[in-house]
């Protein structure tokens, strides 16, 4: 016992070596995960062990000098716990306690989130976390398609979210977080931002063709992934989609109007829909079989009249509203290529500047007009129309005439038919013929009368002179005979 040291053997059975520092591996909503140093010197000496405490409660656990590893369960969600660990020896003595302060366990993750996109903002609602506690608050972010990441914190169990891109999808995360910042598991909700309307929506029917009707709009705002459109038709809705920003529907009817709407598809919901009045243009209208042959004709010496039966007008590519008639006296005009005599007059024709010349229009209106009430067009009426006149024709002249038949007529500033602008067919000619002027034909009877009773009068007179001379030679003859047979 000489050889024994008193004073280091209190020593060490008076202060065991503290532990090393904890260091917490984890956290969840009901546990903490930690880790400590071993005390030195202490891991392989008997009676040696560490005591753990923790909580308001002081609740104490006592773990082997061996191990410095220990999961703390049990516990109270988003609670926070000071924890302290010490060497405890022989006799009870114990070493300095080495702490960690403040160590809170995660809050449950909230439950049921709901978002209510428009189409620049998203409210998001959810209901609070089990075992929820006054300090808590709620930590979100929200990502667009673009990565842009945004933050904010909310003390309530909603958020309204504005200034976002429409058309544009977000990945909202809702993180329930105590007051000193420890966080729930991430609750992620996707949404799309509605879709924008279309801008400046314009429509045409053109002429000349399908019955179809061209779709023009500026880009939306925002994002979008393709256009519905819908045609609006009685109780039937014809629906197609299409890409920016031009459309054309077809398959419709001529010279009609059609409601047609526009909506913006995207990630999330259409645009409120952009309507539009759009009307089918004309085409050509058609030309019934015999036609030219249908028609009825009457005529005198300087005009004919041309009747067309309303039922020989096709307005199946448009209604036909104007009628009207080329003519020609010259025999070498020929059927093809009539349209570039719309722009030729009487005084053209006159002027042997042109082979046909166009003597008029007449407006054709098809609901003030009877089924069985034709519609008259008359040639060499001394009328006007625009630029047109529509003078009298030569007696017993041969000519021919064409129908033009008009579902679009447009004039140029002059008075003249724009052809290239107007839509129209033209038939092929037929022939007429005009009466002789009653006028010289009286006077040619007069004169035939006339040189007849004049032969009639000189026949008459000769023939008393030529009795009357016949009268004078008779007695001379007659004396000379009595006077020979004395």
């Amino acid at each position: 016992m000489c050889c024994v040291d008193l004073n280091a053997m209190h020593s060490v059975l008076a202060d065991p070596n503290p532990p090393g520092p904890i260091e917490i591996l984890s956290k969840m909503t009901n546990s903490i995960d930690l880790l400590w140093g071993a005390a030195p010197l202490m891991s392989t000496a008997s009676g040696y062990f560490y005591k753990l405490t923790y909580n308001s409660l002081q609740q104490v656990v006592n773990v082997s000098s061996a191990i410095t590893h220990l999961t703390l369960s049990s516990l109270l969600s988003g609670t926070s716990y000071n924890i302290s660990v010490r060497t405890v020896g022989p006799m009870d003595f114990e070493s300095e306690s080495v702490y960690k302060y403040m160590v809170t366990t995660r809050p449950y993750n909230v439950t049921s989130p709901r978002t209510m996109p428009t189409e620049r903002n998203i409210n998001v609602t959810w209901s609070p976390p089990i075992d929820y506690k006054n300090n808590y608050r709620y930590n979100l972010t929200w990502q667009s398609s673009d990565d842009q990441v945004f933050r904010n914190i909310s003390y309530t169990e909603s958020i309204y979210i504005t200034n976002l891109m429409s058309g544009t999808e977000y990945n909202i995360n809702v993180t329930t977080e105590t007051s000193d910042g420890t966080q729930s598991a991430t609750v992620p909700v996707f949404t799309c931002t509605d879709a924008s309307p279309v801008k400046d929506l314009t429509c045409n029917g053109p002429n000349s063709g399908e019955a179809n009707v061209n779709l023009h709009w500026s880009k939306p705002e925002g994002k979008s992934s393709g256009f519905q459109f819908t045609v609006l038709n009685g109780s039937q809705n014809n629906t197609s989609e299409g890409h920016c920003c031009t459309h054309t529907i077809s398959n419709l009817a001529y010279h009609s109007e059609y409601n047609i709407t526009v909506k913006t598809q995207s990630c999330g919901k259409p645009s409120t829909p952009e309507m539009i009045k759009c009307l089918t243009g004309v085409a050509k209208p058609p030309i019934p079989l015999n036609f030219m042959k249908e028609l009825d004709l009457t005529k005198d010496h300087q005009t004919f009249t041309v009747k067309i039966k309303t039922d020989l007008i096709d307005n199946s590519k448009g209604p036909v509203t104007h009628v009207g008639i080329l003519v020609a006296s010259d025999d070498n005009a020929q059927s093809s290529n009539l349209e570039k005599f719309l722009v030729k007059t009487y005084d053209d024709w006159k002027h042997k500047s042109a082979q046909v010349y166009l003597a008029t229009v007449v407006s054709y209106i098809t609901t003030s007009r009877s089924s069985t009430n034709p519609l008259e067009i008359s040639v060499g009426t001394k009328s006007t129309w625009k630029v047109y006149r529509n003078d009298v024709l030569d007696p017993s002249g041969t000519y021919k005439y064409s129908i033009v038949m008009f579902t679009y007529l447009a004039m140029d500033s002059n008075g003249y038919i724009n052809i290239s602008s107007s839509v129209f067919s033209i038939t092929v000619f037929s022939g007429v013929t005009l009466d002789k002027d009653p006028v010289i034909t009286w006077i040619a009877v007069g004169v035939t009368v006339g040189i007849f009773g004049l032969l009639f009068f000189i026949l008459i007179g000769f023939v008393i002179y030529w009795r009357r001379l016949i009268r004078k030679e008779s007695p001379d003859i007659q004396i000379q005979s009595l006077g020979g047979k004395v």
